[in-house]
């Protein structure tokens, strides 16, 4: 690293973790965003998705495989929060193995987007969701945050690793403290979450 004219890294969190390891002054990396792993949406198709959304259910949509990493039970506590503010809530999971609650959780298993099956039930999943839920407790990057805002869909999240490079609070999701996501006051605002899909 030390022989490096410029070192491209895509995370401010990865640059300052490079910048205590080796000493190294700021000016020597470059901040360089990863993208998804995934085709999103023709960019004028995600208004009507957007607008075809449920209206009387908030859909919530967790993917990731490491259930335990990316905040699964976190997610669900979120989900009975908002139930527990009689805001109809319904989650999606992709990836993990969630608790077996179909009460709760609508879990769509293991899904391979290289399937034309499996990606029919990916995009499905985004085009229904009007936030993507991910409260890692640690994350590099974390790709999946921008396929969902490639499908329109704001992301609520967790304020660790380099998710901050991704998500903006305000402008593509809400970043809020690890754990945050568990309070209702914080991740739902007394319910302007519902209110700002039109629930």
């Amino acid at each position: 690293m030390k022989r490096c004219r410029r070192a491209l890294l895509a995370s401010d969190w990865a640059i300052d973790g490079a910048i205590a390891a080796y000493g190294l002054d700021r000016d020597r990396f470059r901040l360089i965003e990863l993208g998804g792993n995934l085709e999103p949406f023709d960019s004028a198709a995600i208004p009507d998705a957007i607008e075809g959304r449920d209206r009387q259910t908030l859909n919530l949509l967790f993917v990731g495989t490491d259930w335990q990493r990316k905040g699964g039970d976190r997610a669900i506590a979120l989900v009975e929060q908002l139930r527990d503010r009689r805001i109809p809530t319904r989650l999606t999971t992709i990836g993990g193995q969630p608790p077996a609650d179909p009460d709760l959780i609508h879990d769509l298993g293991q899904l391979d987007p290289t399937k034309p099956t499996d990606r029919a039930q990916l995009e499905a999943a985004f085009r229904a969701a009007h936030f993507l839920v991910l409260p890692s407790e640690a994350e590099c990057f974390g790709h999946v945050l921008c396929e969902a805002n490639g499908f329109g869909v704001p992301v609520l999240t967790s304020d660790v690793g380099g998710i901050p490079s991704v998500v903006r609070s305000g402008v593509n999701g809400l970043v809020a403290p690890l754990g945050g996501l568990g309070d209702g006051d914080r991740a739902t605002g007394s319910g302007s979450l519902a209110r700002s899909v039109g629930l």
